[in-house]
């Protein structure tokens, strides 16, 4: 089950805008992958962004893909406390 899990979570990162890495190293600008803390895919796709950045080889593209990540968990910390939705906000 485990191992399903993750060889899913390894093609879902390959099929997302993961080829950063390979067309200029930073997602296009306003890119947002479209999860939030209260999606139930939020678990899912923090693997995946993690994912990405471990697939990506170039140390500085590693660096501008976690920066724009973190980057999206603070807008989307603010649009959870914006909808007052704080647990939520908390996760992010």
């Amino acid at each position: 089950m485990m191992k399903g899990m993750v060889l899913a979570l390894v093609l879902l990162s390959l099929m997302a805008p993961a080829g950063f890495a390979d067309v200029g190293g930073t997602p296009p600008a306003g890119w947002s992958p479209g999860w939030n803390p209260d999606s139930p895919l939020w678990g899912a796709g923090l693997a995946i962004e993690r994912i990405q950045i471990v697939l990506t080889g170039d140390p500085a593209r590693k660096a501008e893909m976690a920066i724009h990540f973190r980057e999206v968990r603070l807008n989307n910390t603010e649009a959870m406390v914006k909808a007052g939705k704080l647990s939520e906000a908390s996760k992010a």
